[in-house]
């Protein structure tokens, strides 16, 4: 039962991590640090449940049990008072967001799954010091089965849960599982009452270092530092949601899993090896932007894997004796919390680019090549030339990386970098004194906006909205039925769709990140293209659907043209792409007006959502991808409109490829949404 009740705990708690970060996703923005910051109040509140977990093993054996049921009673009554009140467990009603985002997502964190987190958080701990103390023989083995649930959790909640169960049905089955593990966490206790441990135990005898101490507390923060930094990279320029953050938590857990299961898995020289592998192939999808997803989850996944079995193998080496399993533990908890911090909060106030990435690869490369150092062996023996091929595979991936790392993020003559809590910017300048002299803007790996700075161009469409493009077009279809357009376009980039516009229309721009919005209005001298434009121009700040929302709850008039343009580096937030967004876009249309949203992706074919969620609101639609002409990009929108005439005369153009329909269609709703639906 005991082994039951560690497994069925950790279970819980990552689908709960996973669940209520999809929860908190869509209310603040879709932006991939959503997750990291959940990772860090997670890290903290492991750390309570530790801390929780070792002031119960001091206290006396009677009170042991009494007090952990108590703190279990009142998580079991806050469940039981969501379910009462909200719409279900883990799922509270929307709120308007403030400005501090990072402080309302500590809120909806701490209302939503405090106090459950913090009783399952204890449970591991404390079960594995009462096993130790009645005379397990391996009390370790608990800790190993906590992480194997805890990865069970990680498969079955991105493959099973999240693509066929909705948002308050997940609640609800939570909810129940955890009332069944707090009973039988309950019963266990009430069976067997916690002893102390003998007053001349030999465990007791052994001291900790402050070294030793402090080497736990490191590597157990670079691990998180690790998982933390590819969650950022990966979310940044695929998507942020379940599935990859499940990937690299899957990751963590397993190199955690292994060393803690038993010591035959202490393989350094191996998992630096992959580290080395797992380095050189992010150098190589550096250099190539056209790498697949599979490829580029192969070479961050692997670099992790082999960097988080090294260190964390290197913990399980420095473990102390069962008589200070909660210190080392505490300890543990304590550098994970430290970690998520430092990629969390540390990175975007001090670090204007994901540089804990290559700065923690770095680090455990250094460390690799001290340990392979310091074990010297025959010269001639086969374990000496395996470990001299790994230092130095170690030294050259991590130099080459670094540099490539520097290399991707200087993208010609940098202008300016910035980052927040929506992710990196890079104004890059190209070419300069020539006819081709540009100044790009960069959301992580992808381009979002383009402006030429030669004299009588620097108006012009680019990038994505040329002429030719599914939305150059379908604003000449419009402008052959009425002589002034009243349009708006959900993100804003440097503002170049307005260059389309013509004197006598209008436009509103929904922005949600503030950096987006100074460098559009020309802070720094970069853009100017909102000044150059003859089209009025109305930026509006905040999460487009929520303003969206309340423009129209005001009565806002409809408009003839409705652009949803809305990415955070490659990655389309979902909540913007569900059945209840596209029922607002509708709302905010005339009759006769167009719809388009802009579906270019290296990874995800979002049209296998817009065509049904289109076609339920009785609108016509097509997919149309315009070539690349000169500074005109590739660009893939779908276009739609309840005119089918009007649908036709855009579709009709000259296109490299259109199609009225999709493949696998599935329905994205605010309750039900899965990235699984749309990779190619």
């Amino acid at each position: 039962m005991t082994g039951l009740v560690v497994f069925l705990g950790a279970f819980l708690l990552f689908c709960v991590e996973l669940l209520v970060g999809k929860v908190a996703l869509p209310r603040f923005g879709g932006a991939p640090a959503v997750w990291t910051t959940s990772l860090f109040f997670f890290q903290l509140a492991l750390l309570g449940g530790y801390a929780w977990a070792q002031r119960l093993a001091a206290a006396k054996a009677s009170w042991q049990k009494r007090l952990h049921l108590g703190l279990l009673g009142l998580a079991v009554l806050a469940v039981g008072a969501q379910a009462a009140t909200w719409p279900a467990p883990l799922v509270p009603p929307s709120a308007p967001v403030g400005a501090d985002l990072m402080k309302e997502m500590a809120g909806l964190l701490l209302v939503s799954v405090g106090l459950p987190f913090l009783a399952l958080s204890a449970t591991a701990p404390l079960l594995q010091v009462w096993a130790a103390r009645g005379g397990h023989p391996a009390p370790w083995r608990l800790y190993a089965l906590s992480n194997a649930g805890a990865l069970a959790a990680l498969v079955v909640y991105p493959l099973v849960v999240e693509p066929w169960m909705g948002l308050r049905a997940q609640g609800w089955a939570w909810a129940a599982l955890f009332m069944l593990d707090a009973a039988a966490l309950a019963w266990v206790a009430l069976r067997g009452a916690a002893s102390p441990p003998p007053p001349d135990s030999a465990a007791d005898s052994e001291r900790l270092s402050p070294w030793r101490v402090g080497a736990w507390l490191g590597l157990s923060g670079l691990g998180t530092v690790l998982l933390g930094a590819t969650s950022n990279v990966l979310c940044q320029d695929v998507s942020a949601g379940p599935l990859l953050w499940a990937l690299p938590l899957g990751v963590y857990l397993v190199s955690f899993i292994l060393p803690f299961e038993h010591p035959r898995w202490d393989k350094p020289t191996l998992w630096l090896g992959l580290f080395a592998a797992g380095a050189l192939l992010n150098t190589a999808s550096l250099e190539d932007g056209g790498y697949g997803l599979p490829a580029l989850l192969a070479a961050h996944l692997l670099l992790q894997l082999g960097s988080s079995l090294f260190v964390h193998g290197a913990l399980f080496r420095a473990r102390p004796a069962t008589g200070h399993l909660g210190t080392y533990y505490l300890v543990l908890s304590a550098g994970g919390a430290l970690g998520s911090l430092a990629v969390s909060l540390g990175g975007p106030l001090l670090l204007d680019d994901l540089w804990e990435f290559p700065a923690v690869v770095c680090a455990v490369g250094l460390l690799g090549v001290f340990h392979l150092a310091r074990r010297p062996d025959d010269m001639r023996s086969p374990v000496f030339a395996a470990r001299l091929v790994v230092a130095i595979s170690l030294l050259l991936s991590v130099l080459v990386l670094s540099g490539s790392w520097a290399g991707a993020g200087a993208r010609g003559n940098e202008r300016a970098r910035m980052r927040n809590f929506f992710g990196v910017l890079h104004v890059a300048e190209l070419d300069a004194q020539t006819e081709n002299h540009r100044v790009s803007l960069y959301h992580g790996e992808t381009i979002h906006g383009l402006q030429l700075r030669v004299p009588g161009k620097q108006a012009e469409p680019l990038s994505y909205y040329g002429r030719g493009s599914g939305l150059g077009e379908s604003i000449r279809q419009l402008r052959q039925r009425r002589p002034a357009l009243d349009a708006m376009v959900l993100g804003l980039g440097v503002g170049t769709s307005a260059a389309l516009l013509q004197a006598g229309d209008a436009v509103t721009f929904y922005e949600i990140d503030p950096n987006v919005v100074r460098l559009a209005r020309g802070e720094g001298g970069h853009f100017d293209v909102l000044g150059r434009v003859q089209a009025g121009v109305t930026l509006r700040e905040g999460d487009a659907r929520a303003l969206l929302e309340k423009d129209l709850a005001s009565g806002m008039a409809p408009k003839d043209l409705v652009a949803v343009d809305v990415f955070s580096g490659d990655a389309i937030p979902v909540h913007l792409f569900t059945r209840e967004a596209m029922a607002l876009y509708a709302r905010a249309l005339k009759p006769d007006g167009m719809l388009l949203l802009h579906v270019s992706n290296r990874h995800l074919d979002l049209s296998r959502v817009a065509f049904p969620l289109l076609e339920e609101l009785g609108l016509h639609a097509a997919k149309v991808v315009s070539p690349r002409e000169g500074w005109a990009y590739l660009a893939v929108w779908v276009v739609a409109s309840r005119d089918a005439a009007l649908v036709d005369a855009v579709a009709n153009r000259t296109w490299v490829d259109m199609a009225r329909g999709t493949e696998r269609p599935h329905r994205w709703t605010d309750d039900r949404s899965s990235l699984m639906d749309v990779w190619r």
